[in-house]
C-alpha cells in the first residue's frame, strides 16, 4: 500500500477551486467568505475513518466546540506514526500490523497535504502584506494550523469585539418564526452568530444555539407542541443538527395543514400570513384543550381510586376497633346492679344500692367471697371478679360469647 497521495484534492474534490480574491485590507466579512469556503472543501474530502464519516476533513479546519455542533464524535486528528516495527507474531499478523501502519501514515499525510493546499489557496486571495505576518521570516512558510492562521487574521482585521458579537446576538434574536417564510432563514442567522463567535475566540455550543432557537421559535405560539416534544428528547439527541432537522419537519407540518385550511395562503402575503398562524394557533390550542381534558380524566381516575383505598383502610381500622372493644369488654370490672334505686327520703325510698359481688362458690351474687355463709369445696375466701381464682363465673355473662 502506498503511503503517498497523488491525488488533485483542489479540482477533484473541492467546491471552490480558488478562494474569493480579497482587495485591499480584508475585514469580517472577507474573512468570513474565505472562511467558509476553506471549511466547505475540507468537509467535501470524504474520509470514513475520522470523527462521525460523514464530515470529511471539516475538523481540521474548526475548533472542538465548534466541530462539536456538527459532530458528535470528535475529529481527532492524526499522529505520526513513526517508524514501522514488526511485532511479534505470524506471518499473517506481521502483514496486519504492516498495512494498518501504511493506512495510519497514508491518512497522517493526507491530512498534512489538504491543510497546506487549504492554507495556499488562503495565502493566494489576500494580498501578500496582510498575509505576511502568518509567514515565518527565515523560510517564507505559514507558521500554525488553518485554525490558527484564521484566527490570527480575525484577531488582526476582523474588529470582532465582544459588543459587535453581542449585536449580532441581539440582532439574530429579533428574528420572528413566520409560517409563509422559509424556516432556513432563522437557522442562517444563527450560524452567522456562531461564525462570529468563533471568530471572537468565544465559539458558541450547540447547546446555546438551540438555546437562541427555541428563544425565537417560542414567540410564535404555534409551535408549542413541537417544542414540547422536542424537550422530551434524550439529551444525547439534542443536538444543534437534530434540532434544525425537527423545526425542518414542524414547519413543513404547519405550512401542510395552512396549505389545507386557507387558498392561495402563500400567494399573497403578508395579509394572509397573520390568518395562517392564527388558524395554526387555534388547532395548537384545541390540541392542549384535548390534552389538559385527558390528563383530567387521568387524574379523576387517579382520585377515584385514592377514595377507594382510603376507605378500605378505614374498613380496617373499623375492624381493629372492634376487636379491641371486645377484648376491652373481657377485661373490665362488672357493671353495678341498675334495677336498685337511689335513696330517696322525698319519696320513702330509704333503700340504698346495692352493688353485685364475686363469690367464689356463688359467682356473682349480692355477698363477696369472704363473706360467703355455704361456702363450697375448696372455697377461697380472696376470689375477687378481677382474680377469680378458678372459681365460679355464674352470672359473669361478659365472659359468654
Amino acid at each position: 500500500m502506498s503511503t503517498t497521495t497523488t491525488i488533485d484534492y483542489r479540482n477533484t474534490y473541492f467546491p471552490h477551486s480558488t478562494i474569493k480574491a480579497i482587495s485591499g485590507e480584508p475585514g469580517y466579512e472577507d474573512l468570513h467568505i474565505a472562511y467558509k469556503q476553506i471549511k466547505k472543501n475540507a468537509s467535501n474530502v470524504p474520509c470514513p475513518s475520522l470523527a462521525n464519516g460523514t464530515t470529511g476533513h471539516l475538523g481540521l479546519t474548526t475548533s472542538p466546540t465548534a466541530f462539536a455542533r456538527a459532530s458528535a464524535v470528535p475529529y481527532l486528528r492524526p499522529a505520526a506514526p513513526g517508524v514501522f516495527t514488526p511485532p511479534e507474531g505470524t506471518a499473517a499478523q506481521i502483514a496486519a500490523a504492516k498495512q494498518a501502519h501504511d493506512e495510519a501514515t497514508r491518512l497522517f499525510n493526507e491530512v498534512n497535504l489538504i491543510e497546506k493546499i487549504l492554507i495556499r489557496m488562503l495565502q493566494e486571495a489576500i494580498e501578500e502584506k496582510y498575509f505576511e505576518s502568518q509567514l515565518d521570516t527565515e523560510t517564507g512558510l505559514p507558521i500554525g494550523s488553518i485554525v490558527e492562521i484564521f484566527e490570527n487574521l480575525f484577531e488582526m482585521y476582523g474588529n470582532v469585539t465582544e459588543m459587535k458579537l453581542e449585536e449580532c446576538r441581539t440582532t439574530t434574536l429579533a428574528h420572528q418564526y413566520q409560517i409563509a417564510e422559509p424556516i432556513e432563514s432563522i437557522f442562517s442567522a444563527i450560524n452567522l452568530y456562531s461564525n462570529m463567535s468563533d471568530a471572537a475566540k468565544m465559539p458558541a455550543t450547540q447547546q446555546q444555539l438551540i438555546g437562541m432557537g427555541l428563544m425565537i421559535f417560542n414567540r410564535s405560539h404555534v409551535l408549542g407542541s413541537y417544542i414540547t416534544k422536542w424537550k422530551k428528547k434524550d439529551e444525547a439527541d439534542r443536538t444543534w443538527d437534530n434540532f434544525k432537522q425537527h423545526f425542518r419537519a414542524a414547519h413543513k407540518d404547519l405550512r401542510s395543514l395552512a396549505s389545507s385550511s386557507t387558498a392561495d395562503t402563500f400567494s399573497q402575503p403578508p395579509a394572509n400570513a397573520a390568518v395562517i398562524d392564527a388558524l395554526v394557533e387555534a388547532e395548537q390550542r384545541a390540541e392542549e384543550q384535548m390534552n389538559q381534558q385527558l390528563q383530567n380524566l387521568a387524574n379523576a381516575a387517579t382520585h377515584q381510586q385514592n377514595v377507594n383505598d382510603q376507605m378500605t383502610l378505614l374498613m380496617q381500622q373499623m375492624q381493629t376497633m372492634q376487636q379491641q372493644l371486645q377484648a376491652l369488654a373481657i377485661t373490665r370490672p362488672p357493671l353495678q346492679d341498675r334495677t336498685n334505686t337511689t335513696p330517696n327520703p322525698a319519696n320513702g325510698n330509704t333503700k340504698k344500692r346495692r352493688t353485685a359481688q364475686y363469690c367464689h362458690t356463688h359467682g356473682l351474687c349480692k355477698h363477696s367471697s369472704s363473706q360467703c355463709k355455704q361456702p363450697g369445696p375448696n372455697h377461697k375466701n380472696e376470689a375477687t371478679v378481677q382474680n377469680m381464682m378458678g372459681g365460679s363465673t355464674r352470672d359473669c355473662v361478659w365472659l359468654t360469647s
